[in-house]
Formats: structure tokens, C-alpha cells, sequence
């Protein structure tokens, strides 16, 4: 199973008003391993803290990687099976 970003509206993603005060104790994620090009940006992102499990379960390593398309699109791909 993955993420996937894009410019249209999927039914997959629930937009959900969360507290600004609620995000802030949430740790984020820390990015390792970057590496960048003309054409594509990946990176292993690491849960920095705790969990705050906000949106559902924070998972502890995502590798993000991003691929320019064109100068307006961008494909990116988040696998959550690590």
C-alpha cells in the first residue's frame, strides 16, 4: 500500500480540522539519507519523537521520493510498507 500525492482530490485522504495547540507537541519527522537532483528529491524520513498519532497510527520510517514531471507537476510517492 502507498500514498500517493497529487493535485486532484482523492477520497483516500480525509481533510480533518485539527487544533494548531494539538500539532504542536506532535513531533514530525526527521528527513536522512536526502538526495536531490535536476529531476528528483528522495529521503527517509524517521519519526522524531513519539507518536502523537493525530491522523491515525505514525509510522516510524517513510522513504519519500519525489519526481519533477513538468515545470507545474510533481509526482510523489510515500510507501507505508516498510
Amino acid at each position: 500500500m502507498s500514498g500517493q500525492c497529487s493535485s486532484h482530490t482523492s477520497s483516500q485522504f480525509d481533510a480533518t480540522f485539527v487544533d494548531p495547540n494539538v500539532l504542536d507537541v506532535c513531533s514530525g519527522y526527521k528527513a536522512t539519507d536526502v538526495s536531490a537532483s535536476r529531476t528528483k528529491f528522495t529521503t527517509t524520513l524517521i519519526l522524531a519523537g513519539k507518536p502523537c498519532n493525530v491522523f491515525g497510527n505514525d509510522i516510524q520510517k517513510l522513504s519519500l521520493s519525489v519526481k519533477y514531471e513538468t515545470v507545474y507537476r510533481i509526482h510523489c510517492n510515500l510507501p507505508t510498507n516498510m
